[in-house]
């Protein structure tokens, strides 16, 4: 969705074999190699102060969560979250 907000058209295929997606994912690093399309790419870790940060400054924001320690399964409650428009997070 970003490429597309930047009006920049990748194909599926591509875009797996530009960042080799395996059966299994692909580290979440791999979002670097997308500056073989001449992309400026920002890789870093922030909190929520950071991520409004860049949002208000209207840089188009991909957020990887780790998830490995939540529960897994249809047991697993669900956790929805969002940004409101005041870009306050909430989860319930």
């Amino acid at each position: 969705m970003v490429l597309a907000y930047l009006g920049r058209a990748v194909g599926y295929a591509e875009l797996l074999r530009l960042l080799r997606i395996s059966p299994f994912g692909a580290p979440a690093a791999n979002i670097r190699l997308l500056t073989s399309l001449n992309l400026d790419v920002v890789y870093s870790k922030t909190d929520l102060a950071g991520l409004e940060t860049m949002l208000q400054q209207g840089h188009p924001v991909i957020v990887f969560m780790r998830t490995g320690e939540l529960p897994a399964g249809r047991t697993a409650p669900a956790m929805p979250c969002w940004l409101s428009a005041t870009m306050k997070a909430s989860c319930t």
